[in-house]
């Protein structure tokens, strides 16, 4: 289906807040991800042929290459054996990111990979993407990594296969023969793999570069025929993103160890000009057989793949486009693993799951930035529309509408904003009638000027809403719709009552209507910190309900100290909100404490900014900062409001702020004016 091509794809995190009671916050979606439903090849236009959105944007295509660890043997199960991916989430405890609630695998609905060459396989990302469905390779860290860091669609094209040396099997276009140890071994094309001056050899059924050349054309299968192993159709636009290359067992013999480097340096240029991508980043991983303990021919190809590096020096037109990760030490040993089979890296799962990673974070780091969708939410007179499930209780709308109301008469009326509250109270299935009623309203509203149909639409309304709120899921984020000319707020709140307790001084449902509708306000302006945006909302979540009379002072002064208590345990000291800038770049380092650095540092870092500033007043960080950010740009805004020289400066305050007895602390916020 074509409609959630203009669909704000969200990445819900679950957030404990303070008091007694965990809920799932929907983390803020502050910028727009298109999802890659949209580029389905099943929507028609009136002529009944498959149609593409001209308004969609390119699908962002890496291609991934390298022998069998390429191919991918990280065990995912059982979770009784150590090194498996299941034995890492389900019995360590550890990378709960991997599953969804109901603790099955989660799978990416904005990242498509398609396997080619060995296996044939093509959907979602999820684990089982490996060499066969029980395994994995470096393709789900790299896609999870780059999955978070885009807003368009991204397509894995993973052409890989075991058995393969650069120096004959993947041998690039113009490489020259060579002499080594008194044999002359093979150019690309030449056949057989060596041969001496005496003796010619004998012809094999295969020749140097055939794996090269397979591989480009399994690659040039799947672009030029979109719709036969994507969800796309032909016409859409893509374009090469990036390379990612992790090979290197097989060169492990003298000759072929030496000319490693000079062939990934051919390799790299060959793929780039095949592509007509001359700029495009390309990324490769360390071999990493036995750890630090690789030596021989081997540490000559780990040598050559650091040399190829932009930053060694060694070749400098890779400066800045051409990135090596060293994975060495993520080699685990057999006994932690499942197995002795070393080549493998012992199907030990973690171990392909952080190079995935460690590829993704170094693709990021060298790829241009993601464009900016410079267009903000703007004032209007009038509250939001509300959208609500008929049957479900009219008290969770109520209690969500005085949230956003409350955050509205104290933050400013933007948007344009409607706001979808549904749920199935009793659990089961929704009714019938109620459920097309609602999809109806929300596909009257989506598909208004775009030209697409309700049809496109009901798909994913009941995926994004229905199966949600039937599967016992609770939710709650703000969506940038921005397929209209004036982008439009799209806030989302799901099973409701399962936030609510007797006994809150404040209901969660209301806490929750003004965190998301904070974030409203936040993006009628240009783009904040992750931390600034987080922590902005959860102060907030405290503030108003105080300066509206609807609580004493010590409500706030509680959630305030909860929020300190988690802040302060982060069990990297190292880590401080300066790595929480943009999550989407962060690495899984500092992604793991999102919480705590984001939402409840940041709270505080907002605390530490109001009090720093000559006013010391909230309403002056409202009135004042934030429509200097849209001027300046939000580190200039922070330098000018508070007459700093620069945000360091800032970071080391708020570092000695955070070091402060408690009692200080809550000073500082009692201090804090109107």
């Amino acid at each position: 289906m074509n409609f959630s091509a203009i669909d704000l794809h969200r990445r819900p995190c679950d957030v404990p807040v303070p008091g007694p009671h965990r809920r799932n916050r929907g983390r803020l979606a502050a910028t727009f991800v298109l999802a890659w439903a949209g580029l389905a090849v099943n929507a028609s236009g009136q002529d009944g042929e498959p149609h593409h959105d001209p308004s969609s944007p390119p699908i962002r295509v890496y291609i991934l290459m390298g022998q069998s660890n390429m191919v991918g043997f990280g065990r995912i199960g059982p979770a009784e054996t150590q090194g498996t991916l299941e034995h890492l989430v389900k019995k360590k405890g550890e990378r709960k990111d991997l599953i969804d609630a109901s603790g099955d695998w989660r799978v990416r609905d904005d990242v498509w990979c398609v396997q080619v060459t060995a296996g044939d396989r093509r959907g979602w990302l999820e684990p089982g993407f490996g060499a066969r469905t029980n395994l994995i390779g470096p393709e789900l860290g790299f896609g999870i990594a780059v999955g978070d860091r885009h807003h368009e669609p991204v397509l894995l094209i993973k052409a890989s296969q075991g058995n393969r040396s650069l120096g004959w099997d993947i041998l690039p276009p113009g490489s020259e023969r060579f002499e080594h140890g008194g044999r002359i071994h093979a150019g690309y094309k030449d056949n057989p793999a060596s041969w001496t001056e005496d003796d010619p050899g004998k012809p094999v059924d295969w020749y140097a570069g055939k794996q090269y050349d397979d591989f480009v054309t399994d690659i040039r299968k799947v672009l030029e025929n979109l719709s036969d192993h994507t969800p796309a159709d032909d016409q859409h636009p893509w374009e090469i993103a990036g390379f990612v290359w992790w090979q290197g067992h097989k060169d492990q013999d003298p000759a072929h160890a030496s000319r490693y480097e000079a062939n990934l340096v051919r390799l790299i240029e060959s793929l780039r000009q095949e592509f007509e991508t001359p700029d495009a980043p390309f990324v490769l991983a360390t071999i990493a057989f036995d750890g630090w303990k690789l030596d021989g021919p081997g540490r000559t190809v780990a040598d050559a793949q650091l040399a190829v590096d932009g930053e060694s020096g060694r070749h400098p037109a890779h400066r800045g486009n051409v990135k090596t990760v060293e994975v060495r030490d993520h080699w685990r040993d057999s006994t932690a693993s499942p197995n002795r089979q070393g080549h493998h890296y012992n199907h030990n799962a973690e171990t392909y799951l952080l190079v995935g990673e460690a590829l993704g974070e170094a693709m990021i780091a060298i790829e241009p930035p993601p464009k900016q969708d410079t267009r903000t939410f703007v004032p209007v007179p009038d509250e939001p529309t509300y959208h609500v499930l008929e049957g479900y209780d009219p008290k969770w709308r109520g209690q969500i509408r005085d949230g956003v109301e409350l955050a509205r008469s104290f933050w400013g009326s933007y948007g344009p904003a409607h706001v979808f509250v549904v749920g199935a109270e009793d659990g089961g299935e929704i009714p019938e009638t109620s459920r097309d009623a609602f999809i109806e309203d929300y596909c009257r509203w989506r598909i208004r000027g775009t030209g697409r149909t309700a049809v496109e639409c009901r798909s994913h309304a009941m995926e994004r809403f229905i199966d949600v709120a039937e599967r016992g899921e609770s939710e709650a984020y703000l969506s940038w719709v921005e397929e209209f000319e004036q982008p439009e707020a799209e806030l989302v709140f799901i099973n409701v009552h399962q936030w609510y307790h007797d006994g809150d001084e404040i209901p969660d449902p209301v806490l929750r209507g003004i965190h998301e509708y904070t974030h409203v306000f936040q993006k009628g302006f240009a783009t904040m910190p992750t931390w600034m945006m987080e922590g902005g909302a959860v102060f907030s979540e405290g503030w108003v309900p105080w300066v509206a009379g609807r609580c004493d002072y010590d409500f706030m002064a509680t959630r305030m100290d909860h929020l300190m208590d988690r802040a302060l345990t982060v069990d990297d000291p190292e880590l401080t909100i300066a790595d929480m800038e943009d999550i989407d770049t962060a690495p899984a380092t500092v992604r793991k404490h999102y919480r705590e650095l984001a939402y409840d540092t940041g709270a505080w870092a907002i605390v530490f900014l109001i009090h720093q500033s000559p006013t010391q007043s909230v309403a002056a960080f409202r009135d004042d900062f934030h429509p200097m950010v849209t001027e300046l740009g939000w580190e200039a805004a922070l330098t000018r409001y508070l007459d700093i020289e620069d945000k360091a400066a800032f970071y080391r305050g708020f570092d000695s702020f955070l070091k402060a007895p408690r009692k200080t602390q809550m000073v500082v916020l009692r201090e804090l004016q109107p």
